[in-house]
């Protein structure tokens, strides 16, 4: 599956080519930039695409100087990537989609929730607490 990656910019998305894309953010969270937006293309054609929600991608060795890490379409993310829902209603907007399709996108982003076993790896990074876990440090 191909995610496809659009840049900072308000109202949205405005179609897709592809299952899935991420939308970037400019947000500078303490430093970090880790947020991106979710979205789902829908089944009917040139439907406006349905938005999932805010994520957060860290990258191993990510420092607070470093810009959005992720600017091309991808299939997966690789090993020195990570994800996190930021809202609750990003992981019930999931639940919503044929459980499939969420299981891919999951794994995909390479998501800490769904696949604790990858907390250990990112656990010790300056974003983990910083960004990704600021309101939670304890996933």
């Amino acid at each position: 599956m191909v995610v496809s990656i659009f840049p900072p910019k308000r109202g949205g998305v405005p179609s897709l080519d592809t299952p899935f894309a991420l939308q970037q953010d400019n947000w500078n969270d303490f430093s970090f930039q880790t947020l991106y937006h979710l979205y789902r293309r829908q089944a009917e054609s040139g439907a406006t695409p349905t938005l999932i929600g805010p994520v957060k991608i860290l990258r191993r060795g990510q420092t607070k100087v470093d810009d959005i890490q992720i600017q091309q379409p991808f299939e997966r993310l690789g090993d020195q990537f990570c994800s996190v829902g930021a809202s609750l209603d990003y992981y019930q907007r999931l639940n919503d989609i044929p459980p499939a399709e969420r299981d891919d996108i999951l794994s995909v982003l390479r998501d800490v929730v769904a696949a604790p076993e990858l907390q250990p790896q990112f656990r010790d990074e300056p974003g983990w607490e910083t960004s990704l876990f600021r309101d939670n440090p304890n996933p």
